[in-house]
C-alpha cells in the first residue's frame, strides 16, 4: 500500500443502521488464468461491528459488479455480476465478542474484449473501475 494506491473503503448499512466496513487495496487486485480463461481478482476486507449477543448479523449472500463509471447504469457495466451464497458457513457473521474481519476474493471471469479493453483502461490516465457490492443480511434476534 503506497501513497500511489490508497486503500479504497466503503461502509456496510443494513438500511441505516451501519454494521461494518468493507476495504479494498487497489495494488492487491490481480489477473489469474490464462487467454482461454482469464480473471480479475479483487481481494476485499469486510469487518463487521461487534453486536449484543441478542442482535447478531450474517451476511448470507454477496454480489458484485464492475463498472466503468460512477455511474452505476447498465450501460456501464463491465464483466458480468457475481454472487456468493455464504449462508452455509456464516463466514460473514457479527459477534458480540468484538469485531469480525475476514478477506473475500470477488472472482470475475472475462472475455477476451474486456481483458483488451481492460488493459487499454489502465494506462490512461484518471480511468478506473468501479466495484459495487451488495449484501442481502439476515439478522438474528434470540430471547436470553
Amino acid at each position: 500500500m503506497g501513497d500511489n494506491n490508497p486503500m479504497e473503503e466503503g461502509n456496510i448499512s443494513l438500511g441505516s443502521l451501519p454494521i461494518g466496513t468493507v476495504r479494498l487495496d487497489p495494488a492487491e487486485i490481480r489477473g489469474e488464468g490464462d487467454e482461454h480463461d482469464p480473471r480479475l481478482v479483487i481481494p476485499i476486507k469486510i469487518e463487521l461491528h461487534q453486536q449484543p449477543r441478542e442482535h447478531q448479523i450474517f451476511i448470507v449472500r454477496l454480489s458484485a459488479s464492475l463498472y466503468l463509471e460512477q455511474d452505476l447504469s447498465q450501460r456501464n457495466q463491465f464483466a458480468s455480476k457475481i454472487s456468493y451464497d455464504l449462508f452455509h458457513n456464516m463466514l460473514l457473521a457479527s459477534t458480540h465478542l468484538g469485531v469480525n474481519n475476514r478477506a473475500l476474493d470477488l472472482y470475475f471471469d472475462l472475455t477476451q474484449a474486456q481483458l483488451k479493453e481492460l488493459e487499454n483502461k489502465r494506462h490512461e490516465p484518471g480511468k478506473h473501475l468501479y466495484l459495487h457490492s451488495v449484501g442481502q443480511s439476515t439478522i438474528s434476534l434470540q430471547k436470553i
